[in-house]
């Protein structure tokens, strides 16, 4: 364990010289919440496509609310061709595809 700190060592405090930096992790506990409360009460998901779908969507719009968008404005821009992260956008749907013709 020691080890591991010590290659940790000159990232741990980072947060006291910069004020950008939270001290705490609440904000990425407080992104998972939604998603974490929507698999308990659905009992999860039934197929491994239903799970990363709905992560993915959910990464767009928690991305999209940290940057002022609205969920659509969120989702529109990740499937805009002009979007500088359209290759991400077309393995998103590249992985529909394949999730489509599987007759799912």
């Amino acid at each position: 364990m020691q080890n591991r700190y010590r290659e940790l060592q000159d990232n741990l405090f980072l947060f006291l010289d910069d004020p950008t930096i939270p001290a705490t992790n609440n904000a990425s506990e407080q992104a998972l919440r939604w998603s974490v409360i929507f698999r308990k009460v659905t009992n999860g998901f039934r197929s491994d496509w239903g799970r990363d779908l709905f992560a993915n969507v959910r990464s767009v719009v928690n991305t999209g609310r940290r940057q002022g968008l609205s969920t659509f404005e969120s989702i529109f821009a990740a499937l805009n061709p002009s979007n500088p992260y359209s290759l991400w956008v077309e393995q998103l749907l590249a992985f529909l595809s394949t999730v489509m013709t599987r007759g799912v």
